[in-house]
């Protein structure tokens, strides 16, 4: 047995280590580790990875985002991904593909007066991206409410004028075309 001065260096700096590695790990984590992930098309790795960058740092945004994003755009279980991704905008609010990312979840499960918020807030973010208008468009559409989504598609137009590029022009085509 050692002598207790003895003892207790050793514990502070047994200690002393196991914080030192605690916080190594938890700034492993990464967006670019993420992507890794989402190049390689390893979605149950993202999961994995992302669950665990959420435990080590909770108030990470991105990391919620990325958990929200392989389970709603990647594994297609919308079901699981809303809450991270609400998590996600609950600590940045002011992210416009975080809320055009919760709309669309919210679409793949039906719930249209959800993501027609959750567009809404997208767009008064970024009025500049006319997929947020289109998926606004197609919410509305969803819920047969036809006048309204030609009002959006209405409104994208001057944008696509704005923008003068082809894929502006082919988002709001292919908007109307879903009538």
């Amino acid at each position: 047995m050692l002598p207790g001065r003895t003892m207790r260096r050793a514990a502070v700096i047994v200690t002393a280590l196991l914080m030192t590695a605690a916080s190594c790990l938890a700034q492993s984590y990464s967006n670019d580790g993420a992507s890794a992930y989402v190049q390689a098309r390893n979605y149950e790795g993202l999961v994995q990875y992302a669950t665990a960058w959420t435990h080590a740092q909770p108030n990470n945004s991105d990391a919620w985002a990325y958990l929200g994003a392989a389970y709603g755009m990647y594994l297609r279980e919308p079901d699981k991904a809303i809450e991270p991704m609400k998590r996600s905008i609950a600590l940045k609010p002011d992210i416009a593909p975080a809320w055009h990312a919760l709309g669309a979840t919210y679409v793949q499960l039906g719930k249209y007066v959800e993501a027609i918020d959750a567009f809404n807030h997208a767009i008064k973010l970024n009025p500049n991206q006319p997929t947020y208008w289109n998926n606004l468009a197609a919410a509305y559409s969803g819920m047969a409410q036809w006048d309204k989504a030609s009002a959006v598609l209405d409104q994208e137009w001057p944008l696509a004028e704005k923008l003068r590029n082809v894929q502006a022009w082919f988002v709001l085509g292919n908007g109307y075309g879903q009538f």
